[in-house]
């Protein structure tokens, strides 16, 4: 890291270029952004990965003017960052500056709908406070504001700890929360709630554990706010007892009763509760929220572990979830399960990229790679260069890679250029291949060394690609100069794989090839245009195919010269190289 910073404010661009093309988002990586967006460079996405590398906790100053301009008209940021930009906007900017009114209206909408989600932390304890205010505030909201007052970080220097509970006064378990690195947030209202650890091992402990706790939120205006509102509810609730909102009497009364922000408040609380235990009508309730756009990280979370559904639906929220940084290893898993057994694959070159990336199931990996393959060679379906590299890697560990997967390698890179290390695998997936006499035409366009090795240096190619369970027949005329012409021969060929059948000749300069092909399926026949082939050769060509060849364009003495030169290099190779 302390070389970079040596760079020049030149190196910016380019280097900023590949940190975001690699997806570059850690704090290390700030500064180069910081110095790309100071000096107003044109970057793709550069003001998005500058506010992703940027560590809140340790940013003390007005973000760059640029910043506040680039995402006036919208952003895609998560909830943290845009906290950190809307705070930013309110500690360092004028509220009479066009900006400010500008980002107005967005801030508190944000502020509104973080406190629903009951999101706290520094950044929106700035928000909140500007914007939260008595007469905009409903019952869902002030239950809401009620939360956030009684949040508390609990924190231990304790490392075996997996669980922290809240046990209430009638000794029932009110909340569960995993405990992280950073700890776990936590709702405390009474003084009689008492915290219960969970460790690793599964052993609970009560008072043995030593921890810290630290209030989120607490305004005396706020607090107030809420005793107000809940006094007038006790009035209320004496004269009727309004049951208890929870799944089975969602589930009993009917969804359509309920409001958005109801079933998302039950959703994301039932999931905290029961520690992401599968429910099929939870499920249900969290996918109807997600197609309405109403979701957190937490409902994001249970969906990508439980949710099974239509392919377009689970690519759907596998793409929201890769943007919350949500694992969806099993959502993507489940995706390319779906897609191969119904064999309709389409944009799913991310969701494999990202599934391998975290460890594949072997057979799972294999089908998708063999079926991306074979779609390539045999329909000519686009292939991604990740797809191309995962088989060489593959191959490369030693893992047993399909023939269709070497072929479609080979396909691919006939065309393109490669580096030393491709080569070497390209070279071996050739010989193996050609040592079971399985061949393409495309393996003409590969170098003259491997070709004139596996004797394909003089061979001419011509393919056919039939219907499956077709009868293929060649029928072919090899015509000679000055020669009588010849009637047609017939050959009945074999697939060389699949439905591609493809015939090798040799032919030389003065050779010229005409061919057609019959294909008979279910008793009908049908016949190809009648096509003609040449060999184009240059003087002085390598090797005994091109020596003949040189023979054939010569004439007179020259020829005879020729033969003779040939026929006495022939014998002396027979006599040296002697076969065993």
């Amino acid at each position: 890291t302390t070389e970079i910073y040596t760079l020049s404010l030149h190196d910016a661009l380019p280097i900023c270029t590949l940190l975001i093309k690699g997806n570059c988002v850690n704090h290390t990586y700030f500064s180069w952004y910081e110095k790309a967006v100071e000096s107003e460079l044109k970057i793709a996405q550069l003001y998005e990965y500058y506010m992703e590398s940027i560590q809140p906790a340790h940013f003390k100053k007005p973000l760059p003017r640029s910043v506040y301009l680039y995402f006036m008209h919208g952003n895609t940021l998560d909830f943290q960052k845009k906290g950190l930009l809307y705070s930013n906007l309110i500690t360092y900017e004028d509220e009479s500056s066009e900006i400010y009114a500008h980002y107005r209206d967005e801030m508190e909408a944000f502020a509104w709908n973080q406190l629903e989600r009951r999101n706290i932390d520094d950044r929106l304890r700035i928000i909140y406070k500007r914007f939260i205010i008595e007469r905009a505030l409903n019952p869902e909201r002030v239950k809401a504001l009620y939360d956030v007052c009684h949040a508390y970080l609990i924190t231990t220097k304790l490392t075996n700890m997996k669980f922290v509970q809240v046990i209430g006064e009638d000794g029932t378990v009110t909340q569960k929360v995993p405990y992280t690195e950073a700890g776990a947030q936590m709702f405390l209202y009474s003084k009689l709630d008492r915290i219960v650890w969970e460790g690793k091992d599964g052993r609970h402990y009560a008072d043995s554990i030593p921890y810290e706790s630290k209030r989120l939120f607490y305004e005396l205006r706020y607090m107030d706010i809420c005793r107000k509102y809940f006094s007038s509810m006790l009035v209320s609730k004496n004269t009727e007892e309004e049951p208890e909102m929870t799944l089975e009497f969602v589930q009993k009364t009917g969804v359509e009763k309920f409001t958005e922000e109801e079933l998302f408040i039950l959703c994301s609380k039932s999931i905290r509760e029961t520690n992401y235990a599968s429910n099929d009508f939870l499920t249900y309730l969290c996918f109807e929220l997600f197609r309405k756009e109403q979701y957190d990280r937490v409902i994001l979370s249970y969906l990508a572990r439980f949710y099974c559904g239509a392919t377009r639906e689970m690519k759907k929220l596998w793409k929201k979830a890769k943007e919350y940084e949500v694992y969806t290893h099993d959502l993507s898993e489940r995706i390319l399960t779906q897609m191969l057994f119904a064999q309709e694959l389409y944009g799913e070159v991310a969701v494999f990229e990202d599934y391998y990336s975290e460890g594949a199931y072997f057979r799972l990996q294999q089908a998708y790679l063999v079926y991306v393959s074979r779609e390539y060679v045999i329909n000519e379906r686009k292939i991604e260069r990740s797809v191309i590299d995962t088989i060489c890697r593959e191959y490369e560990k030693g893992e047993e890679t399909q023939d269709v997967c070497k072929i479609a390698v080979l396909k691919y890179y006939s065309e393109r250029k490669y580096d030393e290390m491709i080569r070497k695998t390209l070279k071996k997936f050739l010989q193996e291949m050609c040592g079971r006499q399985i061949y393409f035409p495309f393996f003409l366009h590969y170098e003259v060394e491997w070709l004139m090795e596996l004797q394909l240096w003089d061979k001419t190619m011509i393919e056919y690609r039939g219907q499956p369970g077709s009868r293929v027949v060649l029928y072919y005329q090899l015509q000679t100069e000055d020669a009588d012409v010849l009637d047609y021969s017939t050959e009945a060929l074999v697939p060389m794989y699949d439905n591609i059948y493809v015939k090798r000749f040799v032919l030389y300069a003065n050779e010229e090839l005409k061919y057609y092909f019959k294909e008979t399926i279910d008793g009908n026949a049908y016949r190809s245009e009648k096509q003609t082939c040449t060999r184009k050769s240059t003087k002085g060509m390598a090797g005994r195919y091109g020596r003949l060849n040189d023979i054939v364009r010569s004439r007179g003495e020259d020829r005879k010269r020729k033969m003779r030169d040939y026929a006495a290099e022939d014998k002396i190779a027979s006599e040296i190289f002697v076969q065993y």
